[in-house]
């Protein structure tokens, strides 16, 4: 005959059975599974050049466009300057951040991706203006900036056009700025130790396809090609 002590552990031990096997249906995802279905997954391909990085980049982004792996999706191209310590002209707060700004075009980068219209740019349609930046929001949090202030890097001067929730194109980037700024920046006259030019193209990971795979067949199709070029998988948060 079962000990009562006995029995009352095998009486709790079905009860807990029992709950754990049950309806699921009705659990709410977890916040894991909510970033996963709430992200994008990229390769980034980025190039440097000793020489001319607008025709690297444009050989390497028709190279791109010629390949059909299985799971690729759309692509983006873009020109990056790292290295930009940006501060607010004029502002009570110290804080500087130091990150990168992307040449992109919003047309493009508004059809990059599965779900287009969670890239961010919402209604603008070009390019900030010369001589302008276009904030994520986290870094206008970051500097205290807002529409129509100065932001100041070593040798030049942005006014902010716009504060948008870049993420989903620029990742950790500080903003977008208009065409031609990573070039002039970078010209011999305006060369900085700190600052460097890096062509980029993004490929979108189609839902079920394996980045890591992806990375490898491109690699592999590449890097004949394109010694310098730098491949890798990264997941940004949408909106």
């Amino acid at each position: 005959m079962l000990k009562p002590t006995l029995l009352a552990s095998i009486l709790l031990a079905s009860i807990l059975l029992a709950a754990c096997s049950g309806d699921d249906s009705n659990v709410k995802p977890s916040a894991a599974s909510t970033l996963v279905e709430s992200s994008l997954a990229r390769i980034e391909i980025s190039i440097t050049s000793d020489t001319d990085l607008d025709h690297e980049l444009g050989e390497l982004a028709d190279r791109t466009r010629h390949l059909s792996f299985d799971g690729m999706g759309s692509q983006l191209v873009a020109r990056r300057l790292d290295g930009v310590s940006l501060r607010l002209e004029g502002g009570a707060r110290p804080e500087s951040l130091t990150s990168c700004v992307l040449e992109v075009d919003p047309r493009e980068a508004e059809r990059f991706g599965e779900s287009p219209p969670s890239v961010g740019f919402g209604d603008v349609r070009s390019a900030p203006a010369s001589g302008s930046i276009t904030l994520s929001d986290s870094a206008a949090a970051l500097l205290d900036a807002t529409v129509g202030a100065k932001v100041a890097s070593s040798d030049v001067t942005w006014h902010v056009e716009n504060i948008l929730p870049l993420s989903d194109v620029v990742g950790s980037c500080a903003g977008a700025v208009s065409p031609g700024t990573v070039h002039d920046l970078t010209t011999p006259a305006n060369q900085s130790a700190d600052r460097r030019a890096v062509g980029v193209v993004w490929i979108e990971v189609r839902d079920g396809a394996s980045s890591r795979v992806l990375v490898d067949q491109l690699t592999s199709a590449l890097r004949g090609s394109f010694p310098s070029v730098e491949l890798k998988s990264v997941t940004v948060s949408r909106g």
